[in-house]
This record gives structure tokens, C-alpha cells and sequence, in this order.
């Protein structure tokens, strides 16, 4: 079975592809690809990526925020402040 670390690093290399990396794309790739212990039903539920794997990914990504309108990842603009959030 595939670990947090290799799923988070296959999430890492989709960044350059991407302009945003939706979590709604990723996360049935990532149930499809490494299996469904990578992935859980939420509160409202549809599917999310396991923390596990966000807390990985968040280790190999520094550059980039989460933006909640587009409910992505994507990189940092210049003019936004440091953290992991976009406003």
C-alpha cells in the first residue's frame, strides 16, 4: 500500500501541470490511483483527502496556499501575505 509521503509526492508533481490543483480532481485520482485509505467521506458528505496525506503535502509545498474560492492549491502571488491560506 502506497504511503502518505508517495501520494502526497504524486499530488506534488501535478503542481507544474496545474494552474490550480482542485481538491475535487485530485481527490478521486488519488482514490482511483492508491486506494480509498487515501481518502474519506466528509461531514458534508463527498470526499476529501486524508489528513495524512494533506499534512505531507503541505511538507513538500511551502510555496503554495489554499485557495477557498477555487477550493485548490495553487501558488503564492507575489502581493499576498506569508501562510497557507489565500484570503
Amino acid at each position: 500500500m502506497p504511503t502518505n509521503r508517495e501520494v502526497a509526492e504524486w499530488m506534488a508533481t501535478q503542481v507544474p501541470r496545474h494552474y490550480i490543483l482542485y481538491q475535487e480532481w485530485l481527490v478521486g485520482r488519488i482514490q482511483r490511483r492508491f486506494g480509498k485509505e487515501h481518502v474519506y467521506v466528509n461531514a458534508g458528505g463527498g470526499l476529501s483527502i486524508s489528513r495524512g496525506v494533506l499534512r505531507e503535502f503541505r511538507k513538500l509545498t511551502p510555496d503554495l496556499i489554499w485557495d477557498r474560492s477555487e477550493k485548490g492549491w495553487r501558488k503564492r502571488y507575489s502581493h499576498e501575505r506569508s501562510g497557507r491560506l489565500a484570503d
